[in-house]
């Protein structure tokens, strides 16, 4: 709602607005309704992406996000997840991904994966094999793993530091 208000405020008439994309009338904005409207998303914390490689970067990105936060792991590999929505093959999907970011689609979920437990335990509802059984992993001894690789701490280390440090899911690379 706020997006598409930001948008017909500056006088976009808002054709269709979905995650992490918006699609209006205009073909011809001009440089100043660009500025303002950069300006104006980011008072309210989102970011205007014209160049369209990078447009279909943050798509993969937004729909890993859904991937874990919607729990489709349990459906379908990611690898199917995304080929499915995005219309497209896998593999091309992945080394567009790769040459893109300069890391893998599995290393990005796993970094998202952490971020994830990292709010799961400031949150205290679950303990870590609750945590590692919301994120899809075989076994707590996995996610500990991987967080400890990651972060550098232990999962109790995290959980038992007065300072939880989290990166914004949007600055993940």
């Amino acid at each position: 709602m706020v997006v598409k208000d930001d948008f017909e405020q500056l006088g976009f008439d808002v054709m269709q607005i979905s995650l992490g994309s918006v699609e209006v009338k205009s073909n011809n904005i001009s440089e100043e309704d660009k500025l303002d409207l950069e300006k104006t998303l980011q008072e309210h914390g989102f970011e205007l992406i014209l160049d369209k490689e990078e447009a279909h970067n943050e798509e993969i990105k937004v729909l890993l996000l859904e991937y874990i936060n919607e729990q489709w792991f349990k459906k379908l590999n990611v690898s199917d997840f995304l080929a499915h929505n995005l219309h497209s093959d896998y593999i091309a999907i992945s080394r567009f991904f790769s040459k893109k970011n300069n890391l893998t689609i599995e290393k990005y979920l796993i970094r998202l994966k952490v971020e994830r437990t990292k709010q799961l335990i400031q949150e205290g509802k679950l303990n870590f094999s609750e945590i590692a059984y919301e994120l899809g992993y075989s076994n707590l001894s996995h996610l500990s793993a991987q967080f400890k690789k990651e972060v550098g701490k232990s999962l109790s280390d995290y959980k038992n530091d007065a300072d939880f440090q989290r990166n914004p899911i949007d600055k993940i690379v």
